[in-house]
């Protein structure tokens, strides 16, 4: 199924703005929320762009959303885009890349959670590669980091058990019984990696 947004719909708007249920959206991220539907929905999406500042005003709010190589993947039959070729590939090698880096970076966290089973630590994996999982090509989705929610008792156990793995701490001075998290990284692959002794930040007057 394509879907299709008219640029013609667009033609009656001022000041290229749209107004959908009391939010306003420029009509680069109007366009970009269609085509991430398209892409929820494992289908093409004809972008309709007429002036080459549009297409990269799209790509780039979908560079910053971390979903750059679903939009591409999802526009890339668009006559419009074949149009602006040039813009298109530059973002299209950026969304390459950044693939093959969550690649590295999604096998070196399964290997992780493979050594920590081997020592009786069960973490619960949440955001991250849990939500990759739902979605029609989970490789396209991109994660900045993988969070790890524990028991609080066990924090010196994982402590000890991330750098033995060879995971650097990312603030070498906190004071493990104290931290509600503790960030780990990893410079050979850029794994980044979240602790959390708790779900909601005890840090946070929300909660």
């Amino acid at each position: 199924m394509m879907l299709r947004y008219s640029c013609r719909k667009m033609s009656h708007l001022k000041s290229n703005e749209m107004v959908r249920e009391n939010v306003t959206l420029s009509r680069a991220e109007e366009l970009f929320l269609h085509a991430l539907q398209g892409s929820m929905l494992n289908e093409k999406f004809e972008l309709c762009v007429d002036h080459p500042g549009l297409l990269h005003e799209i790509l780039h709010v979908a560079s910053i959303q971390n979903v750059l190589p679903m939009i591409c993947e999802a526009v890339y039959t668009s006559e419009s885009v074949k149009a602006y070729d040039k813009i298109f590939k530059a973002f299209k090698n950026q969304a390459i890349t950044e693939v093959a880096s969550q690649t590295i970076r999604t096998a070196h966290f399964l290997e992780l959670l493979h050594f920590l089973s081997e020592k009786d630590l069960y973490p619960l994996v949440v955001k991250g590669l849990s939500v990759r999982i739902l979605y029609p090509r989970e490789n396209l989705r991109i994660s900045v980091d993988e969070d790890l929610f524990i028991p609080h008792e066990e924090i010196q156990d994982y402590h000890k058990a991330m750098t033995e793995y060879g995971l650097e701490c990312v603030e070498k001075d906190t004071d493990l019984s104290v931290a509600s998290e503790m960030a780990y990284c990893s410079k050979e692959t850029g794994l980044y990696i979240e602790v959390h002794k708790s779900l909601l930040s005890p840090d946070s007057a929300a909660y």
